[in-house]
């Protein structure tokens, strides 16, 4: 985390997590989903055939011989119970995460989970929801990011160390850039 020089603290680097959440960790304790996107129905069909840990060669090939077109295949992953979530995108379709064992889409409780939403949060709408999701920086990694912001820069600057002021002209929140700035 890069920090002004007139602060005289070094950048910080929040130190990394020593755990890392598994699909089914992140599933824990949430009820069976009812099916809640809509799957086009020769992904249907060809679903069963997609296993965990394919890439998107052999995904590739099931699309090709299912509608002719390999559109869709690099970011259709069906999950495995024991390792991280594939990445979720914004697009509707183009976060084709499938179950890790049904033949189906995940669905939003599902994707909150992996990406750190608590379960009470609301999106407006199920659409909006992937696109979001898919959008946003992580809750939990942002918490990290925030905190080593708190502990490494905000009281080490606060706490005895230099004041952050900002000197007349300079920017900053709620200031306007002087007249013939750039």
């Amino acid at each position: 985390i890069g920090v002004r020089k007139d602060l005289g603290l070094d950048p910080a680097f929040p130190e990394p997590l020593k755990k890392i959440v598994t699909v089914c960790e992140a599933f824990e304790g949430l009820p069976p989903q009812a099916e809640d996107r809509p799957m086009p129905d020769w992904l249907r069909k060809v679903a069963p055939q997609i296993r965990a840990g394919m890439n998107f060669k052999h995904v590739a090939t099931i699309f090709l011989k299912a509608k002719n077109s390999p559109a869709g295949c690099i970011a259709t992953r069906r999950q495995a119970w024991n390792r991280p979530a594939s990445t979720i995108t914004k697009s509707e379709f183009g976060s084709g995460l499938l179950h890790p064992e049904e033949h189906r889409f995940l669905t939003q409780a599902e994707l909150k989970r992996l990406s750190t939403f608590p379960d009470d949060f609301q999106f407006t709408d199920r659409k909006r929801a992937v696109e979001r999701i898919g959008n946003a920086v992580m809750p939990r990694f942002m918490y990290h990011v925030a905190k080593a912001i708190r502990e490494e820069i905000l009281e080490k600057a606060g706490a005895g160390g230099p004041r952050i002021r900002l000197k007349r002209g300079q920017e900053g929140p709620g200031r306007k850039k002087p007249r013939g700035a750039r």
